[in-house]
């Protein structure tokens, strides 16, 4: 748990040998549930410029609810809580490669 003054970068990278690269530490929601897979940057021109990291790839139905996605249950990336009294620690930032322009991407952290 962090608490007031103290900053913490956790980095999903989905590297082998990091604990977020094991498909088996994620599971994905909502009906039909999306497949999930953790594959070699299928697009090195984009902002990940590395052609030999790894990814992870959420594939949707057409069906599927706008909120479906992933949730990380194994803990790989600790406890904490944001500190709404230090400024300097409410900034949480990702980048996201899409092949279809538009839609709503968004990110939710929640108490399990």
């Amino acid at each position: 748990m962090l608490s007031q003054g103290q900053q913490q970068q956790y980095l999903l990278d989905f590297e082998p040998g990091d604990p977020d690269a094991l498909q088996a530490t994620w599971a994905t929601f909502e009906n039909p549930a999306p497949g999930l897979d953790i594959i070699v940057n299928p697009d090195p021109n984009g902002v990940n410029t590395d052609a030999s990291s790894q990814v992870m790839r959420l594939t949707l139905d057409q069906n599927a609810a706008g909120y479906a996605g992933a949730v990380n249950f194994h803990s790989t990336l600790g406890t904490w809580q944001l500190d709404g009294a230090v400024s300097s620690n409410l900034t949480l930032s990702m980048v996201v490669n899409k092949s279809i322009v538009g839609g709503n991407v968004g990110i939710k952290f929640a108490n399990t």
